[in-house]
């Protein structure tokens, strides 16, 4: 446990939150500071600061709670559309240094149109390119099995 960390706050009984699910290894939890209606936090009660350092199996049990949070909020709110969203580090808005998945429902289009903006200026890479690229990644991923 961190002590200067909210979700390990939460996980020790020092802060209040709204509860979604709970039990002996996750948290989920009502955002404190929602995008929309319905956004939820999932985190493991252990402090772990991002993907790099969670474990798999409680990486797993977090998956799966989230996918079972967004059935029931596709049944609570029926949005037009959903974010799953985890950030790792700074450079990629993590602004919280306890791993975390954000469930936001979307409800209007706004957040379309900023995706459109990004995907117009996207540009094709070229094959030689993404051939050195993924042999890179395919050369230290065999290194995590």
């Amino acid at each position: 446990m961190d002590q200067d960390c909210p979700f390990c706050e939460i996980a020790r009984g020092k802060r209040s939150y709204q509860e979604v699910f709970s039990d002996k290894e996750i948290i989920a939890a009502m955002d404190h500071r929602p995008v929309s209606k319905g956004h939820v936090i999932i985190f493991p009660r252990e402090h772990y600061e991002n993907i790099y350092d969670i474990p798999e199996e409680i990486l797993v049990k977090i998956s799966l709670i989230s996918k079972r949070v967004s059935m029931a909020l596709k049944e609570a709110y029926n949005p037009p559309g959903l974010n799953i969203i985890q950030n790792n580090g700074q450079l990629a808005g993590q602004t919280v240094f306890h791993f975390h998945i954000h469930i936001i429902p979307r409800y209007d289009h706004e957040y379309l149109r900023y995706l459109i903006e990004v995907a117009k200026n996207r540009r094709i890479a070229p094959d030689d390119y993404l051939l050195r690229e993924a042999n890179n990644i395919k050369a230290h991923l065999i290194s995590q099995w």
